[in-house]
């Protein structure tokens, strides 16, 4: 399997799904959210991204599966996967903040060995397949040298479902408030994660249960 030709025909995918997205930011009224959690809501921006993605990626792949965050299609396991998170910062798209992402992985065998990540205001496409490394729109990246946590700006979420442990995590955000250069909580897993190797210095990650299509791999 080449995964770099898949990672290079997959990316026009995921231009065109963002351009979609971007085409709806600002025009999704409350009468066309749903609310799956008080915390967690959806539109048809998200299931309609995912459909888009399912279509052109199972043509791309037609042996692979999906694990898809709206479930538009069957969530099967097989020996490949798509894992698709259409709209990770649905909460930022409906309130107007421009920062949310699409994120497709590629599982192999239970492994995962190609990403996608595009942040879709700024047309960010961070992408990596397993043993080529990691790139930002065609230039490589990769994940700073800074050693010390005193250097270091850091990326992170908050719970938005279980909050048995806030007082624990309310004192882990301490400690890093204090010892670092900053916190930032960006709200899109996957722009916190994709900023390991560009703004931001690190990722602190805090949960108990995150979801398996919010973790892209790294080249």
């Amino acid at each position: 399997m080449q995964l770099d030709q898949i990672c290079q025909q997959c990316l026009p995918i995921v231009n065109k799904v963002g351009a979609f997205i971007r085409q709806e930011l600002g025009s999704v009224g409350d009468q066309a959210i749903e609310i799956k959690s008080r915390n967690s809501l959806v539109s048809y921006v998200d299931k309609t991204a995912e459909s888009m993605l399912v279509e052109a990626l199972g043509a791309l792949l037609p042996e692979a599966t999906f694990l898809t965050e709206e479930d538009t299609v069957q969530n099967q396991e097989s020996r490949l996967r798509w894992i698709i998170d259409p709209l990770d910062g649905t909460t930022n798209f409906l309130y107007g903040i421009p920062v949310f992402a699409i994120s497709v992985g590629l599982e192999k065998d239970g492994e995962l060995v190609m990403g996608i990540v595009q942040e879709v205001v700024r047309q960010e496409n961070f992408y990596a397949w397993k043993n080529g490394g990691a790139y930002c729109n065609g230039k490589p990246i990769r994940v700073s040298q800074r050693a010390t946590l005193a250097d270091g700006l850091l990326a992170t979420g908050f719970p938005y479902y279980d909050f048995e442990r806030t007082e624990d995590y309310l004192k882990v955000l301490g400690y890093f408030m204090k010892e670092t250069r900053g916190l930032r909580r960006l709200g899109a897993a996957a722009v916190g994660l994709a900023a390991r190797a560009g703004t931001c210095r690190a990722a602190l990650t805090f949960s108990r249960s995150a979801a398996v299509y919010r973790h892209p791999p790294v080249g």
